[in-house]
């Protein structure tokens, strides 16, 4: 496979092409892409670098990706129990909530770049000490509005 072609030398055979020093398959040639692509750049070419960057891959949702509440699912679980693999998260899942399969878990974990067990125990400390945080500004701006202090006025 030939090396991708920088946004300069795409400018650089775009203006030779449309100036008239190259013809299209000798340009094509020299540079090593096919004139598919090169129509494709020359079609987005403004005059500017940044015209014929390259795309990055759009990511779509899915229709069969899981749903928010199945993913929130799973995190509940992890927050849980950390240490369990996909499989045994799948099957405590599918006994206690829904059907979902280890793919399901492995998929969902992955995105969420949970796919390991010490990233997943790191994610849980992170969000045990957030929580406790949570709770402790909960439980001072609860006292402070017994003793009559008002949200307003209390600051940390």
């Amino acid at each position: 496979m030939a090396p991708k072609l920088t946004q300069k030398k795409r400018c650089e055979l775009i203006e030779r092409v449309r100036r008239g020093e190259l013809s299209v398959t000798l340009g094509c040639k020299l540079y090593g892409i096919s004139r598919t692509i090169f129509y494709r750049l020359n079609k987005r070419y403004t005059g500017k670098k940044s015209s014929v960057k390259p795309k990055k891959a759009q990511i779509l949702n899915h229709p069969r990706r899981a749903t928010p509440f199945r993913e929130q699912t799973v995190l509940e679980k992890v927050l849980q129990n950390p240490h369990f693999s996909t499989k045994k998260l799948a099957k405590l899942i599918t006994n206690e909530c829904f059907a979902i399969s280890e793919k399901g878990v492995r998929n969902i974990l992955s995105r969420l770049a949970l796919n390991t067990h010490s990233k997943r125990q790191l994610w849980q400390q992170e969000k045990a000490f957030l929580f406790g945080a949570a709770l402790f500004t909960t439980k001072i701006i609860f006292e402070a509005e017994q003793k009559g202090v008002s949200y307003e006025d209390f600051t940390l």
